[in-house]
């Protein structure tokens, strides 16, 4: 049964939706990117609003850049996390200046617990 539910949650973390957080993040591969994102003068703000909400963005944030926003993208496996990131950069493409992409390697990182 186990078998299962991970496979469901698999699949429904390709479909954007979101899952409990108590699944254990080792049952369910994923790939994940950070992007990195230098913005237009005065457009930092919008890149964020541009991207709230998205399905796919696990974490955005202000930084003290250049760059001077960071993206957290997370998809179920590497073609669906390239078809995400180029969707992502053709939503805020006229909001920015450069951007670099850094794929994890293996999706499965460390997490951190409180």
């Amino acid at each position: 049964m186990l078998q299962n539910q991970t496979e469901k949650r698999a699949h429904l973390l390709c479909k954007g939706t979101h899952v409990n957080k108590a699944f254990k993040h080792e049952e369910v591969r994923s790939a994940r990117a950070y992007v990195l994102i230098e913005s237009i003068e005065g457009k930092t703000h919008e890149v964020l609003m541009a991207l709230r909400g998205k399905p796919g963005i696990k974490f955005m944030d202000y930084l003290e850049g250049p760059p001077d926003t960071i993206v957290i993208l997370q998809a179920c496996n590497r073609q669906k996390l390239a078809e995400l990131t180029n969707h992502v950069l053709a939503l805020i493409e006229p909001l920015i200046e450069k951007f670099e992409v850094l794929p994890t390697k293996n999706g499965n990182g460390m997490q951190a617990y409180s």
